[in-house]
């Protein structure tokens, strides 16, 4: 017998990466990468980060994934910088609450989507000095089988 298989996580994520088009695109590259990438002056990059079992009714299982986005602005150091990072993260904070629960065409993706824990201006070496934050998005996807 042949076990069937979905991939839930990218399901997941570009569910995400369809959702920030959809509200900031033109004016933000949205794009899925595990490293940071030159995309102009503000991009989100979108990163599979983990998934957990939680539980298995009697026709498929629940897990939980967690996506981290992350928001790279090139804007000058101040007061204006992390003004208009707050107004980004609380718009994508909206965003979610719009689409806890997210179908597609009738189509069920996820179910009780927000956002962890948000860190502004971390970032690794190899990413820009620009003004960041990091956050992660949760959500619950249960796949029948």
């Amino acid at each position: 017998m042949v076990t069937t298989y979905t991939d839930t996580f990218g399901i997941a994520l570009t569910g995400v990466e369809t959702i920030l088009e959809t509200e900031f695109s033109p004016d933000v590259k949205v794009y899925i990468s595990d490293v940071y990438e030159e995309h102009g002056k503000k991009s989100f990059r979108i990163s599979a980060t983990s998934t957990d079992h939680l539980t298995r009714p009697n026709a498929g299982e629940s897990r939980t994934y967690v996506i981290e986005i992350t928001y790279y602005v090139d804007f000058k150091p101040g007061r204006e910088r992390m003004k208009h990072l707050m107004d980004t993260f609380s718009r994508l904070n909206r965003i979610v609450g719009d689409n806890n629960v997210y179908r597609v065409s009738g189509t069920y993706k996820w179910h009780d989507a927000n956002l962890g824990l948000t860190v502004f201006g971390e970032r690794t070496e190899d990413e820009p000095d620009w003004g960041t934050f990091k956050t992660n998005l949760i959500c619950t996807i249960v796949e029948g089988y």
